[in-house]
């Protein structure tokens, strides 16, 4: 959620049985949007990013995306702005450095995202 650091888990606890009928994503679960805050995301270094819906008999896998922490990102006229997602086929990903997630607040990232925050709007 955008007012919590996200908890990292090893692969087999986040697939595992009592995630997928539990906790599942915590805050983002039930969502078609999520904020994941405080991400170690090495500066400069290419990542691999995939969602995965946790169903209950079978796990919804996205495609997998290569992307970079985006440097663009800012605060301009009060809201979050970034010129470089990740855009797939079935999902938008911008990598925002902690330093301007924490500028922005919890309600300026909750409004980023629900307010369309595909790739290079705002």
């Amino acid at each position: 959620g955008a007012s919590r650091t996200a908890r990292e888990m090893s692969r087999r606890k986040a697939f595992g049985t009592v995630n997928t009928l539990g906790a599942r994503a915590g805050a983002c679960r039930r969502s078609l949007f999520c904020v994941f805050r405080k991400v170690p995301v090495p500066q400069n270094a290419a990542l691999e990013l995939q969602p995965i819906d946790l169903r209950v008999l079978r796990h919804d896998r996205r495609e997998v995306q290569r992307g970079r922490a985006d440097r663009s990102c800012k605060i301009r006229g009060g809201r979050l702005v970034c010129d470089r997602g990740i855009a797939s086929k079935t999902y938008d990903v911008w990598i925002v450095p902690e330093a301007i997630a924490e500028r922005a607040g919890e309600d300026g990232l909750l409004d980023a995202v629900s307010n369309g925050l595909g790739v290079g709007r705002s």
